[in-house]
């Protein structure tokens, strides 16, 4: 009886130590990628007048604040490769709501892993805030500059309303 009492409590004791370690490596996880993609952001951020201009109007010289953590949210998508992440972006005269989605390039399957011994580099997709817009309503806009379109090869095709689609 007391080889059984003893067996039974050794295996609560690594299902107690397994669910610990599980929830601090997803909790770490979620910290390391929010920490990281929201530094990527400030720095792109930092560099945009239109966001300065929203949020630092009054004092255009002063500092942009990130919000706190609890305000923030951090979603982590296609088994980690894909990430998505809010948080709130103030200066002295208003504060904005920014998104953040990055991709990480394949190769490691923990995040985790990837962020702490990995490189740790994600390549920023789209970043967006909430600004205002004409007429004084909130409008999510784009806060990166968009990429140049790529040269077009002309097109083999019969319909003239492409070929030429200023007739």
């Amino acid at each position: 009886m007391g080889s059984l009492r003893r067996a039974a409590g050794l295996a609560g004791g690594a299902l107690l130590s397994g669910t610990f370690g599980y929830c601090f490596v997803d909790a770490a996880t979620d910290a390391l990628t929010f920490r990281i993609l929201r530094r990527m952001a400030m720095e792109r951020i930092e560099e945009s007048d239109r966001v300065r201009a929203f949020v630092c109007r009054t004092q255009p010289e002063a500092p942009m604040t990130t919000g706190p953590w609890y305000d923030s949210t951090v979603r982590l998508l296609r088994s980690g490769q894909l990430a998505v992440v809010t948080f709130q972006v103030a200066g002295p005269s208003a504060s904005t709501e920014v998104w953040v989605r990055a991709t990480r390039p394949q190769g490691w399957r923990s995040t985790f892993l990837y962020n702490t011994l990995g490189p740790g580099q994600w390549e920023l997709l789209s970043l967006e805030g909430t600004l205002k817009a004409e007429g004084g309503l909130a409008k999510r806009v784009s806060l990166v500059e968009a990429p140049a379109p790529k040269e077009c090869a002309d097109c083999e095709t019969d319909n003239p309303k492409i070929k030429n689609p200023d007739s």
